[in-house]
């Protein structure tokens, strides 16, 4: 997904707010596209997390203090989006009372 251009649909969905918004199924569809991009973050986490544990399971490999930074830096970066992501969708099903899924805790 293009998050730039997802951020600016939202931006622009809230902006509608005001002017009484869009018709629910717009709302939705752009929901259940955020809702799957949270999945495919959520996915990219447990690859990085698992990779971790690939390494960690070689204590002695010499790149290990590099390649695990690397991949904290990567975990950290992913972790972020998905927070930022999930507070915009939770925003939008707000503003428009649109229920939204079991959102598992930030971590």
């Amino acid at each position: 997904m293009d998050e730039p251009s997802f951020d600016a649909a939202l931006d622009g969905l809230l902006a509608r707010s005001s002017t009484g918004g869009p018709p629910v199924p717009e709302v939705e569809a752009l929901l259940t596209r955020g809702y799957a991009h949270a999945l495919e973050l959520e996915v990219e986490r447990m690859r990085l997390a698992e990779r971790v544990d690939d390494l960690l399971s070689d204590p002695l490999a010499p790149q290990l203090p590099r390649d695990i930074a690397h991949l904290h830096a990567e975990l950290a970066q992913v972790g972020n989006r998905l927070h930022r992501l999930r507070e915009r969708l939770a925003e939008v099903a707000s503003r428009y009372g649109v229920a939204r899924p079991f959102t598992a805790p930030r971590g």
